[in-house]
């Protein structure tokens, strides 16, 4: 994790393959975002390869909302920006993004 001012990147999140549809990755990033609450954050971003359709559909599921940013990231891929809004629960928008 890395923070950004009052926003918490999630840097890399990745379960193994037999444990997906778990509900593993939702657990972590609720810990997560507890964690950044805790410490003061007010929201929290993951930046997801565009083509990682399940990933896609997980960040959704939990809140994350896509920006128009995207780059490519150190994965070699284009990756796009999902933010989180940790004051309002996991379901809001990050004012930035809007």
């Amino acid at each position: 994790m890395i923070p950004h001012g009052d926003v918490l990147e999630i840097r890399h999140l990745a379960t193994d393959p037999s444990i997906w549809g778990a509900g593993t990755g939702h657990a972590i990033l609720e810990h997560v975002d507890e964690h950044a609450r805790q410490a003061g954050f007010q929201g929290g971003e993951l930046w997801v390869i565009t083509d990682n359709v399940r990933a896609i559909d997980a960040y959704r599921r939990a809140g994350g909302l896509e920006t128009d940013d995207v780059a490519v990231g150190g994965s070699g891929r284009p990756e796009r920006r999902y933010v989180r809004d940790l004051t309002q629960g996991a379901t809001a928008a990050h004012p930035s993004s809007q």
